[in-house]
């Protein structure tokens, strides 16, 4: 099943979600996250660079796509202050 690039872009926000919140509540551990993480965010940011009009992205989208950048810096800022104890 060949997915578009908006439902392909949707998909990725929606399993880093779901990954963010297992680590902020204690569920996954760090390097889990970044292992599972690490490609999708650079498809992400791939997306929002090259966004032209094969590839909208609404504001809604544009949302979520801010809020797992934001849990995402927060995540490595809170395993650099763990390992640097």
């Amino acid at each position: 099943m060949k997915k578009s690039g908006p439902e392909l872009l949707k998909e990725t926000i929606r399993f880093l979600e779901v990954c963010q919140d297992y680590v902020l509540n204690g569920k996954a551990d760090v390097h889990s996250y970044n292992t599972l993480a690490g490609l999708k965010l650079s498809f992400i940011s791939y997306a929002i660079k090259s966004n032209d009009a094969d590839l909208p992205i609404d504001s809604d989208t544009r949302d979520r796509i801010n809020g797992v950048m934001i849990n995402d810096h927060f995540i490595s800022t809170m395993c650099k202050k763990v390992v640097c104890k």
